[in-house]
């Protein structure tokens, strides 16, 4: 059964993602072992622009973003709500690992809610126009708390229980 991990509740406060600036939500911190599906994130208004959702580790100094471990593909921001878009590939995020959840509208800003409260805040200073392959750094905001979260399965287990069948010959 998949679940969630970030804010998954609707912050009351109207924010704007601005263009070209990678914004991150988090660092959250995994319950258990989980295989990435996708990232979420709430759009108060659309405004039919192109954007990008991904996952970076948390790996960069001072316990700040680090390396981009997944991003989807593009999405057009044409509804309000949570707009969920899938990863391009699924790493596995371990449990007590701590990661935070990206967007990106790189040409035009779109619309989003924060909390004020919990998670840090994190963008870039701008100009991008994909999600970069290590965050550059910028600016935090503490206890922000944007609606944003990343959406994960359990990982398989290939080490049983087996059941071995053996159907007779006819």
């Amino acid at each position: 059964m998949s679940f969630n991990v970030g804010r998954t509740s609707i912050g009351g406060n109207a924010g704007t993602y601005n263009a070209g600036v990678t914004g991150l939500g988090g660092p959250f911190v995994m319950p258990q072992d989980g295989v990435l599906q996708s990232a979420s994130v709430y759009i108060s208004s659309a405004s039919g622009s192109t954007f990008f959702l991904g996952v970076y580790d948390n790996t960069g100094g001072g316990a700040s973003p680090g390396n981009l471990l997944a991003t989807s593909a593009s999405a057009i921001d044409s509804t309000t709500g949570f707009v969920t878009l899938p990863m391009l590939t699924n790493p596995t995020i371990l449990n007590g690992v701590s990661f935070n959840v990206a967007v990106l509208a790189p040409t035009v800003t779109i619309n989003g809610v924060f909390a004020n409260t919990g998670e840090a805040f994190y963008f870039d200073s701008g100009g991008d126009s994909v999600l970069p392959a290590i965050y550059p750094g910028g600016t935090t905001f503490a206890a922000v708390g944007i609606s944003i979260y990343a959406t994960f399965n359990p990982p398989s287990s290939a080490t049983g229980p087996f059941v071995n069948v053996w159907l007779p010959r006819g």
